[in-house]
C-alpha cells in the first residue's frame, strides 16, 4: 500500500452507525452510574465539554475503535461483525 492509498484508507476516522449507537448507549449508562451530576450541572465537562477521547487503531482486518471517559473508563466500540 503506497502513501496515497494509506491516506485514503486511514486519513479520516468516523464512527459507523452501530458504533455510534453503542457509544450513545454506553455513555448514557456510564454517566448515570459514574457521573450523575452531569445531567443537572450545566458546566459539567468544562467550557468545551472535552470529557471523552476516541482512539482509532487501524489493523489489517479493520479499525479498532474505543471511547474513553476523562475518569478513565473505556469502552470498545469496534464493529467486529463488519470484519
Amino acid at each position: 500500500m503506497d502513501d496515497k492509498e494509506r491516506a485514503e484508507r486511514y486519513g479520516r476516522f468516523r464512527l459507523g452507525e452501530d458504533e455510534a449507537r453503542r457509544h450513545r448507549e454506553w455513555l448514557d449508562a456510564h454517566r448515570r452510574e459514574a457521573h450523575p451530576d452531569s445531567f443537572t450541572d450545566p458546566f459539567w465537562g468544562g467550557a468545551i465539554a472535552g470529557t471523552e477521547t476516541f482512539s482509532f487503531t487501524p489493523t489489517g482486518l479493520g479499525c479498532i475503535v474505543k471511547a474513553r471517559c476523562f475518569c478513565g473508563a473505556e469502552h470498545d466500540l469496534t464493529d467486529y461483525e463488519s470484519w
